[in-house]
């Protein structure tokens, strides 16, 4: 190889390998609609995994004395009919809500994995009948 063969291949960048997970945080980055999304995620895992320390009150406590009360003072969403804080339900709610999220999703990925096993194995008008 001459060294002019040799400046035009250094002058060339090679691309750096990047991860799959870098890839999919730049582009989140350059659209405001996934950084959103993607901070909201995160608040309600964060939110329902410190539950126990952030809810104000027992969710399932009943105070029957302060039976559906408007939102402000102790109970900042107010309670429910039976006397039980709002807000300390909402906050324990989120996570059964991301349990039901996890497991419809994965019952989901599951499902459509073995489905194109199935077809890819199968192939011929078995894979067009299932895609």
């Amino acid at each position: 190889m001459d060294s002019r063969a040799r400046a035009q291949s250094a002058a060339v960048p090679v691309p750096r390998a990047t991860s799959p997970l870098r890839s999919a945080g730049r582009l989140a980055a350059r659209h405001r609609g996934g950084t959103v999304g993607f901070a909201l995620v995160v608040g309600c895992v964060l939110i329902a995994v410190a539950a126990p320390a952030l809810a104000p009150f027992d969710p399932t406590r009943q105070d029957l004395p302060h039976q559906s009360q408007s939102p402000g003072g102790r109970y900042l969403l107010g309670t429910d009919q039976l006397g039980r804080d709002v807000l300390s339900r909402v906050i324990y709610g989120a996570r059964i809500s991301l349990a039901v999220g996890l497991l419809a999703v994965g019952l989901g990925a599951s499902a459509g994995v073995a489905v194109g096993i199935v077809s890819g194995y199968a192939g011929g008008w078995f894979d067009h009948l299932l895609m």
